[in-house]
């Protein structure tokens, strides 16, 4: 998911806060056209993926959304073999 951190009538932590605590949450990249959030908030510690400054390069956004997706399936896989041990146990 890719989360910008100004929204209109919204606070973007505030939002990614509630998105984690959903059940299997999304990977969420958030973008920001200032560079200094993610060390002011420490924007990883918040449970975001990464973090995109604005203007956002295709090339670098194509690559930290396709290691979003694949961390996603990585985790996906590590709670279906969770589940397979405990029921085997």
């Amino acid at each position: 998911m890719l989360l910008d951190i100004w929204l209109p009538g919204a606070d973007g932590l505030e939002t990614l806060q509630r998105i984690r605590e959903f059940d299997n949450p999304p990977e969420i990249v958030i973008i920001s056209g200032h560079g200094t959030m993610k060390r002011r908030y420490g924007l990883p510690n918040f449970g975001a993926f990464d973090f995109l400054e604005k203007p956002l390069s295709l090339d670098k956004t194509l690559i930290v959304v396709k290691n979003a997706v694949e961390a996603h399936r990585l985790r996906g896989e590590n709670r279906d073999f969770r589940k397979q041990i405990a029921g085997g146990a």
